[in-house]
């Protein structure tokens, strides 16, 4: 069995691996870490500003387009604590953490070249896609997975030696929360590459599930949100079949046998097991009316016609006659 942690999901894998035999040691220090980043976060101004969050989620682009963008972001003279690539959550989405005001920039820095490209190819002078990044806030107080929260490494550190925590412990979950860059991607190819078949999403809720579905299709990969209703009756339901809201497979067959050949005996399914005449099907191998259309005219040879007539929203007040 493997494990991989999305952020500060690596408390977790930590949790799993001491089988419940740390578990008052992680929380203490997630309370830690907690309180280093949002502390350091405020120094450098990598926090929330009025309604602009410190990290924004940027999906319909490619993740070595968007990191070259920003090396040529961070050159320009205006740029002070440039935002940085921060989390990749797919092949076509990353998150990027920086102060509000930088990333404000960098979004009007990418909608200048998305329009120029646009332009180029209106004016046959480029083909293919265009570079069309979208821009998402994400809802967070303070922005990890950046280097400029390093200081918060030495601060917890320095905490968990007062109260008798394990110190190397402490700085490596610091460091894999506030710092480290998280590429889930890799992660989850490594999960892959492990044997793994089947990935349990421990929550919370299932945003870990949809957030990873585009990563493993086409690996023969399945997932199960274990923190939903859903997930458990899938995980825990073992052989049971899917209800259906109607009949379906689940409910009784019957076959028919016509008393002509001219067609095949159908399948008839109801709910309460009683047959069910199919007068239509014995008698008149045509395609049955709607409301927007007639019956067809009896054509000769194909028996009696009084069949169609029932099938049509409004029976006729003559019979049909014989051919």
């Amino acid at each position: 069995m493997a494990g991989a942690g999305h952020s500060q999901g690596v408390l977790a894998v930590q949790a799993l691996k001491a089988a419940g035999a740390a578990d008052v040691q992680l929380l203490a220090l997630a309370q830690l870490i907690g309180a280093a980043g949002t502390l350091v976060a405020r120094r450098r101004g990598i926090s929330v500003l009025g309604d602009r969050p410190p990290m924004v989620s940027v999906t319909n682009a490619d993740p070595e387009r968007l990191y070259e963008l920003l090396e040529e972001f961070a050159q320009d003279v205006r740029t002070v604590l440039p935002p940085v690539l921060s989390i990749r959550n797919g092949r076509r989405a990353v998150v990027i953490t920086g102060t509000p005001e930088q990333l404000s920039r960098f979004e009007l820095y990418c909608e200048q070249i998305a329009e120029k490209e646009a332009a180029d190819r209106k004016n046959k002078v480029r083909g293919g896609a265009v570079f069309a990044p979208v821009f998402e806030p994400v809802a967070v107080e303070v922005g990890f997975h950046t280097p400029r929260l390093a200081d918060g490494i030495d601060l917890v550190g320095g905490w968990a030696e007062q109260v008798g925590l394990d110190v190397a412990l402490a700085r490596e979950m610091t460091e894999a929360i506030l710092v480290r860059q998280v590429d889930w991607v890799d992660e989850v190819t490594e999960l892959h590459d492990a044997g793994a078949r089947w990935i349990l999403d421990l929550g919370p809720g299932d945003i870990l599930t949809r957030l990873t579905a585009p990563v493993i299709r086409g690996l023969g990969i399945g997932i199960v949100p274990v923190a939903t209703r859903g997930g458990q009756r899938n995980l825990f339901t073992v052989g049971a079949s899917r209800r259906w809201p109607g009949p379906g497979p689940a409910t009784s067959r019957r076959w028919w046998r016509c008393p002509t050949a001219r067609t095949k005996p159908r399948h008839q399914v109801h709910p309460a097991d009683r047959p069910v005449a199919d007068p239509a099907g014995r008698h008149d191998p045509r395609p049955p009316s709607t409301r927007t259309s007639s019956p067809p005219p009896p054509t000769p040879g194909t028996g009696p016609s009084w069949p169609a007539a029932a099938r049509s929203p409004r029976r006729s007040s003559t019979p049909a006659s014989r051919s």
